[in-house]
């Protein structure tokens, strides 16, 4: 009786597959890709294990090659997924002109006193690590926009703008500030960008706050290009 021969299901698990890589080579593998980019990259890694993601994030906001080209470094330990953005286009940024014009308005009109306004720290770019709660203790992330007082660890409003393609990292975000953040974070403005054909863009707004137990609750919805029937955006 001749032997089987052994079937290439077979063979194949006997293969080993390569080991992730270190929070080394991982760092170095980013850093070279914000380093060499020309235009806007939003590369991502799943799977990274939270004492390797929360590490090589750390370097990467430390890292002074890195800083000089800005990008936003975000790391979730609840998803496992490390995500960089090189150079936002003028749309993804286009949520920090509005703002702006509100606050000064508000300023203006006196619904904000000088003395409550020179207590807000107001920007971006500023990473926001070990100061978030289970389960996203290990996590780091960098808000598109946010506003604090200027005592607080953590933002009381906080913005996320992205395109599309990164609808269910967009969700992830909100998800990470309204139970990472609790109690700080009051309120999340996910913008919600889609490429359409012409040249044209769809725009559409989600706002998050708090109900009476301090659990997350989608406020509001709201389209902002093209411009809704009956109303301004």
């Amino acid at each position: 009786m001749s032997t089987p021969a052994a079937s290439p299901r077979q063979l194949r698990s006997n293969s080993t597959e390569a080991p992730p890589p270190s929070a080394q080579q991982l760092f170095n593998g980013i850093r070279h890709t914000i380093l060499t980019a020309t235009g806007y990259q939003e590369p991502i890694y799943e799977n990274v294990d939270p004492s390797v993601g929360s590490e090589v994030a750390y370097s990467l906001d430390r890292d002074p090659e890195v800083e000089r080209v800005r990008p936003s470094i975000h790391y979730s330990s609840v998803t496992r997924i490390l995500r960089v953005h090189i150079m936002p286009t003028e749309i993804h940024e286009c949520h920090t002109r509005w703002l702006t014009m509100e606050f000064n308005r508000m300023l203006v009109s006196n619904w904000l006193t000088l003395a409550e306004s020179d207590a807000l720290e107001i920007s971006n770019g500023l990473t926001f690590e070990s100061c978030l709660q289970e389960p996203y203790a290990a996590s780091s992330k960098t808000p598109d926009w946010y506003c604090r007082v200027d005592t607080a660890n953590l933002p009381r409003i906080v913005v996320e703008s992205g395109w599309s393609e990164r609808w269910p990292q967009l969700n992830q975000d909100s998800d990470l500030w309204m139970r990472g953040g609790a109690p700080e974070v009051q309120l999340v403005l996910i913008f919600h960008w889609r490429k359409l054909r012409g040249g044209r863009v769809r725009g559409d707004l989600q706002v998050w706050d708090r109900d009476a137990l301090g659990n997350a609750n989608l406020r509001q919805t709201e389209q902002i290009f093209p411009l809704p029937a009956g109303g301004a955006a």
